[in-house]
């Protein structure tokens, strides 16, 4: 599947993936295809764990995903939490170095 094709129906991406953040590369991909991107910032989680984080933190993504402009990668921890890691400004900052 095409990043494009992910930022071009405003789907969003869920990773547990935290070096997401610091690779060029996978930013350069997450500004292009101007994607909302959700990391799982709890580590040693199991699957079922992982899954249930998510659900449980839905409300809070769908609220920041509506009131922050892509590109971004936000956290979302295991109690609830969602906060910006990486707002767009910042974002493709970091991709013209």
């Amino acid at each position: 599947m095409k990043r494009e094709f992910v930022g071009n129906r405003h789907w969003v991406v869920l990773t547990k993936n935290e070096k997401i953040g610091d690779r060029t590369s996978q930013l350069f991909s997450i500004a292009q295809a101007n994607v909302r991107v959700f990391v799982l910032a709890s580590t040693n989680l199991s699957g079922d764990a992982i899954a249930l984080t998510f659900v449980n933190s839905l409300p809070k993504m769908t609220k920041f995903a509506i009131n922050n402009y892509p590109p971004f990668i936000a956290k979302v921890y295991q109690s609830g939490r969602v906060i910006a890691w990486r707002n767009n400004t910042e974002l493709l900052r970091r991709i013209e170095l």
